[in-house]
């Protein structure tokens, strides 16, 4: 979106941080910006936090708060923008972000990606059977402040959205500004030789899409949730006749790629590429059968899309997934929705029972259909772009108004 914005003629500063959640690793870059192209003063600022090892951690909580005073002693370098644009989480950039704003008269528009504090409320439940209140409580109050005073709050769906607007008590008024925008993908370009480099690397990784095989592709964070590890472990409970007619393939890091590597070496149908390259990932969709999205069934997941989901449908794919919620209620009817139990049994119950039916061509041309209309970057940021524009003509508006009044 960022790129589409300065090919609109505006300058972006894009505010992130050094440390990058799913693979656990730092940018390193001199002086900690990053030229956006095509427009000379737009950036991309990294922000300094500690980072962290564990997903549920106490030093995650910290690293996030370190990003939200990292941005709060570098935004005062910079011009004061017409717009702010606040992903949430993390709580704690959001509510810097809102000050930010509140104190400087500029409108706020708060981007609901996920629904923090009440996910990790859910998670920390799970894990050690209680969620300490004083512990979240941070959260609870910069979350509802930040969604109370925001000009407008976006979200990646209905239900994410009307979340917000219950958890920030948003009057019909602010209401009328809120708006639904999925998380959307978009192809990436590549060369011949691009293209022949991405082949070659597939190819010395152990993966041939003429294998004749139905293939099952995942990439993503591997993070150590109860349906995540089914996936895993659902590998093992596979007949040798199954095994030999499919072949599964996971890309990426995360807390359970030890476990991953040992099951692997039991299981020839497996590969585990570790991390891979967005274009790479790309041709591995394009060339497979089947996206799986096991995650467990909380209702964060039931709410929202993963970002996976979008990027299956723009390959075809259909989807085997353990999360049951709006993607079955928008599109459960489209056929490619595959949903399965969250356990070693019901994963394997269901590879053993696609290994023979790879999706037909009017199920794959109807994924791609809905990705075009729904999930496709081109036609979903671009309404995003109008959408900020409109509320910063607006808050322009109001300002003219105030002044006129005044005077």
């Amino acid at each position: 979106m960022a790129r589409r914005l300065v090919e609109r003629g505006h300058e972006v500063v894009w505010w992130t941080g050094q440390f990058e959640h799913p693979t656990k690793l730092y940018h390193r870059i001199p002086g900690n910006e990053v030229p956006i192209p095509g427009s000379e003063n737009s950036k991309v600022v990294l922000l300094y936090s500690p980072g962290y090892s564990s997903n549920i951690s106490l030093m995650r909580f910290y690293d996030h708060w370190r990003i939200g005073r990292s941005f709060r002693e570098a935004a005062v370098k910079e011009p004061v923008p017409d717009i702010i644009v606040a992903s949430m989480p993390t709580p704690e950039l959001v509510r810097a972000s809102s000050d930010y704003a509140d104190r400087h008269g500029v409108p706020l528009m708060v981007d609901v990606r996920d629904l923090w504090p009440d996910v990790i409320a859910d998670r920390l439940e799970k894990k050690f059977g209680f969620a300490p209140k004083w512990l979240l409580y941070p959260y609870e109050r910069d979350v509802k402040h930040s969604l109370s005073h925001a000009d407008s709050v976006t979200a990646i769906t209905q239900g994410c959205l009307e979340w917000a607007q219950s958890k920030g008590s948003r009057t019909d008024a602010q209401a009328d500004h809120d708006r639904v925008f999925r998380l959307a993908s978009r192809a990436i370009s590549r060369n011949q030789t691009r293209w022949q480099e991405i082949e070659t690397a597939w190819k010395v990784r152990g993966f041939d899409p003429n294998s004749g095989k139905t293939i099952f592709a995942w990439a993503g964070s591997l993070t150590n949730q109860q349906a995540t590890r089914a996936l895993v472990q659902a590998q093992t409970l596979l007949s040798k006749e199954v095994r030999d007619r499919i072949q599964v393939v996971i890309c990426g890091r995360g807390d359970l790629q030890n476990q991953i590597l040992s099951v692997k070496q039991a299981c020839e149908h497996m590969i585990y590429a570790g991390f891979v390259p967005r274009d790479e990932v790309q041709f591995l969709y394009d060339n497979s059968h089947y996206g799986l999205l096991c995650y467990d069934n909380t209702p964060d997941f039931q709410a929202s899309f993963p970002n996976k989901f979008g990027e299956y449908l723009m390959s075809g794919l259909s989807v085997v997934t353990t999360i049951n919620g709006v993607m079955q209620q928008e599109y459960g009817d489209q056929g490619f929705i595959d949903t399965v139990a969250s356990t070693p049994h019901g994963i394997a119950e269901a590879l053993t029972r696609l290994a023979d039916l790879k999706p037909g061509e009017p199920i794959r041309a109807r994924a791609r259909a809905v990705f075009q209309k729904d999930f496709d970057a081109d036609i979903v940021y671009e309404a995003f772009c109008d959408h900020i524009e409109e509320r910063v003509r607006a808050g322009s508006a109001a300002v003219e108004k105030k002044d006129t009044l005044a005077g």
